[in-house]
């Protein structure tokens, strides 16, 4: 189920990059690991918004003997304590067993704890409940997708259109599930409908432009690539995705500026080095090739105590 979820989470840049020996000695370990932290902290400053958020939900009057055991479950589940929270929210059931909140709550638990299978059949649970409340569904929805459970996943989140406004995070989940399915042409058709539902949702664009490079469309990409650089000018992987679509696209000086562009805002990524430096010897710049080759080493000499 790990190695599912794994899948389907869509990455570029991966640091396990060991190169056969370090020349430099091991300086700026520190340095580098505080610089990373500092770039994702601005980059995702902001929480992902979901169309329903994943916290729990509080009561805004005493409903019963259960308000207290649900009170105290939200305050465990704030300060990570995520099996005291179980047995709050499992008590506040036991006392009402009819309510959709608390299978919700309790839901919440055991997402976090990794038991999709458990959250999933609470969500099952609140749903029965609460049949009318779209949060419900779109929470089962997303442990169904979470845990790979994509024919089930499917056509909840089709459901979930048809009883509300079309919303583009929706879209660009079907438009994922259908691609991790192999239907590439539904894939296709949600990510465009979730951009053109909002022309700046950014996960939909970085889908469809990774989409159209994968399936070799790359001016399309290009087109797409370039809208989200406009978007999200620090974003070095979005360069770095430009940098490789234009190598394939044999067009190598505007490959290197964007790669430059990439290295700018993450020095410390040793893989945009070594790419930077094929690029350069493709132009026939060897000797710049070879400094790129010996940046990268540096880096990943710094990187390793990280990543052991």
């Amino acid at each position: 189920m790990k190695q599912m979820k794994k899948t389907m989470t869509i990455s570029f840049i991966g640091l396990a990059l060991v190169l056969s020996f370090c020349p430099f000695d091991v300086c700026a370990c520190e340095e580098g690991s505080a610089r990373d932290a500092s770039y994702w902290k601005k980059m995702y400053s902001e929480p992902r918004l979901f169309l329903f958020p994943l916290e729990p939900l509080s009561f805004s009057s005493p409903a019963g003997p259960s308000h207290a055991f649900n009170e105290d479950g939200i305050k465990a589940l704030a300060r990570g304590d995520n099996d005291e929270a179980e047995m709050k929210f499992s008590e506040a059931i036991r006392i009402t067993p009819d309510s959709a909140p608390l299978r919700h709550n309790l839901a919440l638990v055991f997402y976090k704890k990794l038991d999709l299978e458990r959250a999933a059949g609470l969500w099952e649970e609140a749903v029965q409940l609460d049949r009318g409340n779209p949060r419900y569904l779109y929470h089962l929805a997303f442990a169904f997708s979470s845990g790979g459970r994509v024919e089930e996943a499917i056509p909840l989140y089709q459901d979930l259109l048809a009883k509300m406004h079309p919303q583009p995070e929706i879209y660009n989940n079907l438009g994922q599930l259908f691609e991790f399915k192999g239907d590439v042409v539904q894939a296709e058709k949600n990510f465009r409908r979730a951009v053109t539902l909002r022309p700046d949702y950014l996960p939909a664009l970085d889908n469809l432009g990774r989409f159209y490079r994968k399936s070799g469309r790359l001016k399309e990409a290009e087109r797409i690539l370039k809208k989200v650089a406009r978007l999200r000018p620090g974003d070095a992987e979005n360069y770095i995705n430009l940098g490789t679509l234009y190598s394939d696209m044999g067009r190598k000086a505007q490959s290197a500026v964007y790669l430059r562009k990439a290295i700018r805002l993450r020095p410390d990524y040793p893989e945009v080095h070594l790419l930077l430096s094929g690029v350069y010897r493709e132009m026939g710049r060897i000797k710049q090739a070879h400094d790129e080759e010996l940046l990268a080493r540096a880096v990943t000499c710094q990187l390793r105590p990280n990543m052991e």
